[in-house]
Formats: C-alpha cells, sequence, structure tokens
C-alpha cells in the first residue's frame, strides 16, 4: 500500500485545526480590523487560533499568539494539503503548519489560465493581503516550489509594485515577459 504522507500531513493539520479553533461569533468583526472584508470568514472558512512561528512555520498551542488560520487543499481541490496562518497582531507575518503550500489562490490561477486573455493575475505580497482581497489572485508562499505550477499557467501575473515585481523574477518564481506591475498597469 503506498501512503501519500503530504496528504497524511495536510490532512492532520486541518484536523488539529478544526480541533483547536475558537469559536467566535463576533469573527467578521475581529477581521475587519485587519482589513479583511465582511464574508471573508464563511468564503475561505477562516478560523481563530494560537500558536508559535518558527521561522515560516507555525504549531499550534494555546499559549501562543493569535492567529487567523486556514486550510490550503492541493491544486486540485482533493485534498488538505496545509494549514496556512496570519499573525494578528501583524498581518504581514505569516507561516505553514507543514510547509507544504508553495502558494494560495490555485482557484485564481485556473480561471486567469482557463479564460480568455484579460487582465492579468494579482498576486499579493503576503497572505494577509490575499485575505484582504477575499482570496482573489494569488500570494506565493514558497517561490521555488510554485515556479513549475506557475509556468504552466497560461496567463499573465500582476505584481503590485516594483519592489515585489524584482522579488519574483529573482525567486524564479516568474519570468520578467510575463509579469505585469500593478501600478503601471492601472496608470
Amino acid at each position: 500500500m503506498i501512503v501519500n504522507l503530504r496528504k497524511v500531513k495536510g490532512q492532520l493539520a486541518a484536523h488539529k485545526l478544526m480541533c483547536l479553533a475558537e469559536a467566535n461569533p463576533d469573527l467578521d468583526k475581529i477581521l475587519d480590523g485587519l482589513g479583511i472584508p465582511p464574508g471573508a470568514a464563511e468564503a475561505l472558512d477562516l478560523q481563530i487560533a494560537h500558536g508559535l512561528f518558527k521561522e515560516d512555520r507555525f504549531e499550534f498551542d494555546s499559549y501562543g499568539e493569535a492567529v487567523v488560520a486556514f486550510v490550503v487543499n492541493d491544486p486540485l481541490g482533493e485534498f488538505p494539503l496545509d494549514v496556512a496562518v496570519v499573525s494578528m497582531a501583524d498581518p504581514s507575518r505569516y507561516g505553514t503548519c507543514n510547509r507544504q503550500a508553495c502558494l494560495l489562490g490555485y482557484e485564481s490561477l485556473e480561471r486567469h489560465s482557463t479564460g480568455k486573455p484579460s487582465a492579468p493575475c494579482p498576486i499579493y505580497q503576503n497572505p494577509g493581503e490575499w485575505l484582504q482581497k477575499r482570496g482573489r489572485g494569488l500570494c506565493i508562499l514558497d517561490p521555488i516550489a510554485a515556479a513549475p505550477l506557475l509556468a504552466a499557467a497560461k496567463c499573465h501575473f500582476a505584481s503590485s509594485d516594483r519592489e515585489h515585481a524584482r522579488e519574483l523574477v529573482d525567486s524564479g518564481a516568474i519570468p520578467i515577459q510575463r509579469l505585469w506591475i500593478r501600478e503601471r498597469w492601472a496608470a
């Protein structure tokens, strides 16, 4: 019998989140304070949890800092791959439980790849920004692991500014020919 360890680790992390998540009737109000629009909690199945950041990894711990947590499914949406978290104290700080999720927004990537050529797929700098946009567009968590998925996509991408564009190109995630800069594109 062959066991997919990525699948098992993802399911364990998702199960742990469901067990440790705090029920909070004011979740939309709390998230609004972070700039995350009403309705995003339900649409993205966001939860409040606590834990500790260890570099780019996160471990659940009831005495740790408060985070917004959510399950990241595999690219085909068949099983939980990982749990991503965003610090409530600093929304630009984030991590994953298993370091298996390489990007957020597989659905947006698929939609932009299969649709008629139109606007480029936006890429946000961190999961906090991505959540503020209700999960529309992409957020790259691991540029090296995400590069093959992005290369296979039949669309262009849009970074938020020159610095972000440079980071994306330098990381090897996206070739410069397929990257637009939103501040210049919108002008």
